[in-house]
């Protein structure tokens, strides 16, 4: 069972249904139309991106576990990444306008992060950039699960209190992938965990967890009483809580990831 655990996630499918969960609850809370269809895109896409990252990753790193699964079942994952892309890009279509410039930059934005995150131009790429790791995993978060369904739909960015949610939301539990990597990221890469220590930077995720929690009602109000929510915000704050210094794939990449869907399903039985 654990081993059938780490396969799915390895595939990156418990991200890829969270960020899907996590898009289409915050649709549903912004009373967007096309909720589902924007869900089903962010979860196509997170699982191809995820995937194909990877496999550029393995061509000179393969030191972890997860990229030696990875190494090992190399055409698998890319039939499936590609597939994954392919139907993202056919939702894609059929909920933005083929003339609609700028929210095609917002795609095309999200997308040249994505793929300068790993792919290295002169010997360096975002994540190897001091301080800009976690950031660039947040911003291209950001657009995809939230700017993008509001700005296509409502013509306009969400208000600045949900986009403040959201980044200190991503921000917060993001830092316990930091934590799990200290032993693998070079010392350039400066992240939060680096300079603090990984004491500091679980305080740090709290705290902002917390910030972002106050944002959500200011944006929402009410909606933060709904026992669901309640329920999966609790969820995501005693996973920080009970962080520990070396934190598995596991907790990482099962546990915290999955919590991020749980507030998705909140979000959308609202």
């Amino acid at each position: 069972m654990k081993n059938f655990a780490l396969k799915i996630i390895y595939l990156n499918v418990i991200v890829a249904i969270s960020a899907g969960l996590f898009t289409a609850g915050l649709c549903n809370l912004f009373e967007l139309e096309k909720g589902l269809l924007y869900g089903v895109f962010s979860a196509l896409a997170t699982f191809s991106i995820y995937n194909l990252q990877r496999l550029y990753k393995v061509i000179d790193l393969s030191q972890t576990p997860w990229l030696k699964w990875v190494k090992q079942n190399q055409k698998l994952i890319f039939i499936l990444s590609l597939a994954s892309g392919i139907g993202a890009f056919w939702v894609l279509i059929n909920v933005i306008q083929l003339w609609d410039k700028r929210a095609w930059l917002l795609i095309i934005t999200s997308s040249i992060v994505s793929v300068f995150y790993v792919l290295k131009i002169g010997g360096k790429n975002i994540r190897s950039i001091p301080f800009l790791k976690i950031h660039a995993i947040a911003f291209t978060w950001l657009i995809v699960v939230c700017v993008f369904p509001h700005f296509v739909e409502r013509g306009v960015l969400p208000s600045v209190s949900s986009i403040a949610f959201v980044y200190c939301f991503l921000i917060a539990v993001t830092i316990p992938f930091d934590i799990r990597d200290l032993k693998y990221d070079e010392d350039y890469h400066n992240t939060i965990p680096q300079l603090v220590g990984a004491w500091w930077a679980k305080i740090i995720a709290l705290t902002l967890f917390c910030i972002s929690v106050f944002f959500f009602w200011l944006s929402f109000g009410d909606d933060l009483m709904f026992a669901p929510i309640l329920l999966a915000f609790a969820t995501v704050l005693l996973l920080l809580a009970l962080l520990n210094k070396e934190p598995s794939d596991m907790y990482c990449a099962g546990a915290i990831d999955g919590a991020i869907g749980i507030v998705g399903l909140g979000f959308l039985l609202c």
